[in-house]
């Protein structure tokens, strides 16, 4: 086995996802994919605006609409709401419960208050510890769009953060010091806070109290797809079209075919990049940005070479002085692909 040496490069760009929004709401039942906890008189769904409707002119009791589906954990899902008057919320990793408000779980909270929308793209976990991340009155009303308008919405839980993008502002989540400055927040840990932590329902609330509720969401969806099928659950790096909120597929059940396992290796070996020869140093790129391991195997099937690497690496690739052609087997966690390789 002959000795290497590495030279870190700076990451390859992320695979390219197979991905697709899948609408969570059919526009004109709540079922198959939702129900309603609590009064049902207070809800009702506007076909026309494929939205489901959270109306009352006077005080309400908490009442809550979940997603039949209990069990998501890592996921992107997008909505929009419109909130003219009351105080209300879209929930994630909840349950629906015995108390009076009907729910335990995170809430990406949305409140309409003194004429304007506040607590835009804040998170609240209910009951405990409460606000996890808040935003200002001022910051709410930079991002948030004119009350007769819908609000934008995006979240990604990746373990082990939460993401909120509100309107195309990376609302919590934010990494420029200038928009952090301004009122963003940073991605927040949610490591140690057991409703935060465990899979759950997704819920839509109208709060209790409220002297007059209005509100409405629609175009629900979550985000379904292969990404990147050498990462866990099939993680993008992040959703087209943002660049600071990172994408979680949900396997559409194609995830394993053989379509996909081929096209995978077809980008696999494009990470192979071609040997080049300086004096008696030949160097070979491998731009794959996961993990990897790295063989040059002769024609008569000797491994000449073996290197591995966390992310994208330049191999030197010592004691091979011989040209000719080679095989350079790259391997990853959940694949590995072969192929020959020339040696000048």
């Amino acid at each position: 086995m002959r000795k290497f040496y590495v030279i870190p490069l700076l990451a390859a760009a992320a695979l390219v996802a197979k991905t697709n929004w899948k609408p969570l709401f059919n526009g004109k039942t709540f079922e198959p994919e939702w129900y309603i906890a609590g009064d049902k008189s207070y809800w009702k769904i506007d076909a026309a605006d494929s939205a489901i409707v959270g109306q009352s002119t006077s005080n309400t009791p908490y009442t809550m609409v979940f997603s039949n589906r209990k069990d998501f954990d890592q996921f992107t899902v997008k909505y929009q709401y419109r909130l003219k008057a009351g105080c209300s919320g879209f929930f994630f990793r909840s349950v629906n419960n015995t108390t009076a408000e009907l729910v335990a779980g995170t809430q990406v909270e949305a409140k309409f208050e003194g004429g304007g929308e506040k607590e835009v793209g804040s998170l609240y976990v209910h009951p405990s510890p409460g606000w996890v991340v808040q935003h200002t009155a001022a910051y709410s009303a930079k991002i948030a769009k004119p009350v007769d308008q819908y609000q934008n919405v995006m979240i990604t839980v990746k373990r082990p953060y939460y993401y909120v993008n509100v309107n195309g502002f990376q609302a919590v989540g934010e990494t420029d010091a200038a928009e952090i400055a301004a009122g963003a927040k940073r991605a927040w840990d949610y490591t140690g806070n057991a409703l935060a932590t465990n899979p759950g329902q997704f819920g839509l609330q109208i709060h209790a109290g409220q002297p007059q509720m209005d509100v409405r969401f629609r175009n629900i969806m979550i985000l379904e797809g292969c990404g990147d099928a050498a990462k866990p659950g099939f993680d993008g790096e992040f959703v087209s079209g943002f660049a600071k909120h990172p994408a979680v597929y949900q396997d559409n059940g194609t995830c394993n075919s053989a379509e996909v396992d081929g096209a995978f290796k077809a980008r696999l070996a494009g990470e192979i990049g071609r040997v080049v020869r300086n004096g008696d140093q030949a160097t070979l790129r491998i731009s794959y940005p996961g993990a990897h391991t790295l063989e040059i195997i002769s024609l008569d099937g000797r491994v000449v070479f073996s290197g591995s690497s966390p992310s994208a690496f330049e191999y030197r690739l010592s004691g091979i002085r011989n040209p000719g052609l080679y095989v350079a087997r790259l391997k990853t966690e959940n694949s590995a692909v072969s192929q020959r390789i020339l040696v000048p």
